[in-house]
């Protein structure tokens, strides 16, 4: 890999959706109109560009380059959510493969997205949290392959909605002290493990209250939260509302 994500400046979010393939279907794309990134929630696909293979599946995401052609081939049949961008530089012309070890935290932020390009006056939320998958991108590049942090990273976006997730549990996993890997963590991310933690199952929390019939309660099981009071203080602490009023406001009412 010879480009690093966190050097991108976005000038637009240009679409997001989902796109249904077919195994067998094998496409080749001419001069791509925009920059993107395309997820799996369970198909696999292999892009053939410059003599070089690049796979999408549930653990692999793909940086599509602008202006650059290419052969798509759909190994196995599956959505593929993806989120299109315009940057302010056209440097970029290769393909990049980021391993991930599960697709649930970037699928719920395209969600949110989706919602957000129905609203002019979201535009510039759209930006915030593409910006917010370029962070949780981060930790695959190159320059963290290596790091203590990823074996906690990876833990975090498979199991952030586990109430028994501690920070001492994931220090274990970094094989380092629990106030090392605080501090670490912190330099890496700006924010503490159980911040971080509490953001990821937030974000969780407001796609199940718009989407589910499931009670308040539920919900914060369902997101890890050991009890419903904590829940409720911590979502009202995040965006100054409850979630009962969250829900209220945004639940869905139809197609």
């Amino acid at each position: 890999m010879s480009m690093n994500i966190q050097k991108m400046t976005v000038k637009e979010v240009v679409d997001v959706a989902t796109v249904h393939q077919p195994k067998g279907i094998e496409l080749q794309i001419v001069k791509r109109r925009c920059y993107a990134l395309s997820f799996s929630t369970g198909g696999k696909i292999t892009y053939l560009h410059n003599g070089k293979t690049y796979f999408s599946d549930t653990n692999h995401v793909i940086f599509h380059p602008k202006n650059e052609s290419y052969i798509l081939t759909c190994q196995k049949t599956g959505d593929f959510p993806l989120v299109e961008f315009e940057l302010t530089d056209s440097v970029f012309n290769e393909f990049i493969e980021f391993e991930i070890s599960s697709p649930q935290p970037f699928i719920q932020l395209l969600n949110q997205m989706k919602i957000n390009l129905l609203h002019p006056n979201k535009t510039a939320k759209n930006l915030s949290i593409l910006y917010e998958i370029f962070d949780l991108l981060s930790p695959y590049t190159d320059s963290y392959q290596n790091s203590i942090l990823t074996p906690a990273i990876n833990k975090i976006h498979s199991n952030f909605n586990d109430s028994e997730l501690t920070v001492a549990t994931l220090a274990n996993l970094s094989h380092v002290s629990e106030c090392y890997f605080r501090k670490k963590f912190h330099q890496a991310f700006g924010v503490s493990p159980k911040k971080y933690i509490n953001n990821q199952r937030i974000k969780y929390a407001m796609q199940l209250l718009k989407e589910s019939n499931k009670t308040i309660t539920e919900i914060a099981d369902a997101c890890g939260f050991s009890n419903v009071y904590y829940f409720s203080k911590t979502f009202k602490e995040h965006l100054s509302v409850t979630p009962s009023e969250y829900a209220k406001h945004n639940t869905k009412k139809g197609i």
